[in-house]
């Protein structure tokens, strides 16, 4: 990552979706990447079929994604464009760590997601 600001670079994103290992865990999926510096970051995912978890979330059908360092969780739609900022704000991680865990999530949902730069006022 480039360690002069948050964005990863265009090399950090191919090094991260080349060398991530997935597998298989009963219904789930687990994604885990190890960072230069020895960070693990890992997520597992494990469909959800719908309903109220609670403060999880409501999702009617969609995946309970885990953060394997933090164990925190959360529901997430099956469906649409996941935004690095949306993962940041459920997980409470950096701006960084938030990047690395939505390209995770995605490569186990098989969402869509977004970690571009964006504009930022002030």
């Amino acid at each position: 990552m480039d360690t002069a600001t948050n964005i990863l670079s265009t090399n950090t994103v191919t090094n991260i979706l080349s060398t991530m290992d997935c597998y298989p865990i009963g219904n789930g999926i687990i994604a885990a990447y190890v960072q230069d510096d020895g960070l693990q970051n890992e997520v597992i995912a494990a469909p959800w079929l719908g309903g109220d978890f609670g403060l999880l979330g409501c999702v009617d059908d969609g995946f309970l994604v885990v953060d394997g360092t933090t164990r925190l969780a959360y529901l997430f739609q099956k469906h649409g464009v996941l935004h690095w900022s949306y993962v940041q704000e459920k997980f409470n991680v950096s701006e960084r760590r938030a990047r690395v865990l939505t390209l995770l999530i995605g490569k186990t949902t098989g969402r869509d997601t977004y970690i571009g730069k964006e504009e930022r006022n002030g």
